[in-house]
């Protein structure tokens, strides 16, 4: 099976996603240090925009994307995700996706048990905490795969997913607006940051070949 190949993330654009992933943890300590829930006013607007447009077609669709976003389905929709990648990319790409996939959501728990932030509906967070929004963060690391492998002609559908997951947590009254905010900008950092070192590794391991070549001993001549 061909190993497949990455589209080349710059360095820049890799410290960049570092930088918004510190900014991310940043604006949990400064959420977790709120004196109340929300404590800011563009959540508390926000949430009586979104119960208004609870009505229930849009509902019923926030409802089927909160199960796509949710454990065991997530797990079994990024799976057969990343099987298409594998057959149709190739390794390096789909491992890429897991990777992605299983770092979001290891920041996300961490982040979620660290912060704690009680969400719109306490119901929907359980003992984890509302921010950030890892259905948001989930739908984030798809879409930016996405563009990382079709190009910049699968933005404009990736991105409006994302708004769309994004929109569909506080109608639910899952999440405050800015946990879907961070949720889903960690989700595109995390993401652009694996595809990086995922790049440079295959870069690595594609060239150590001719470096064995250039080092290794001349054959012995014969006569």
């Amino acid at each position: 099976m061909r190993s497949g190949r990455l589209r080349r993330v710059r360095p820049a654009v890799a410290l960049g996603a570092l930088g918004t992933i510190g900014a991310c943890c940043l604006a949990g300590a400064g959420v977790a240090a709120l004196p109340s829930s929300p404590g800011l006013a563009i959540d508390a607007g926000w949430a009586a925009l979104a119960a208004a447009a609870g009505v229930p077609p849009v509902v019923a669709v926030a409802d089927v994307l909160a199960a796509l976003g949710a454990s065991p389905v997530s797990v079994v929709l990024d799976a057969a995700v990343a099987a298409v990648v594998l057959l149709r990319a190739g390794v390096a790409p789909a491992a890429c996706l897991v990777t992605a996939s299983t770092a979001n959501a290891g920041v996300v728990m961490l982040t979620k048990a660290l912060v704690h932030r009680p969400g719109p509906v306490v119901a929907f967070v359980g003992p984890y905490g509302s921010f950030p929004s890892g259905h948001t963060a989930f739908a984030a690391v798809l879409a930016t795969s996405c563009v990382l492998l079709l190009g910049r002609r699968a933005l404009p559908w990736a991105a409006g997913a994302v708004v769309v997951m994004a929109l569909s947590r506080t109608v639910l009254a899952a999440h405050w607006l800015t946990d879907t905010v961070v949720g889903g900008v960690e989700g595109v950092a995390t993401t652009v940051l694996v595809w990086w070192l995922g790049g440079v590794v295959l870069r690595r391991v594609a060239a150590r070949p001719d470096r064995d070549a250039a080092t290794a001993p001349d054959a012995p001549g014969l006569g």
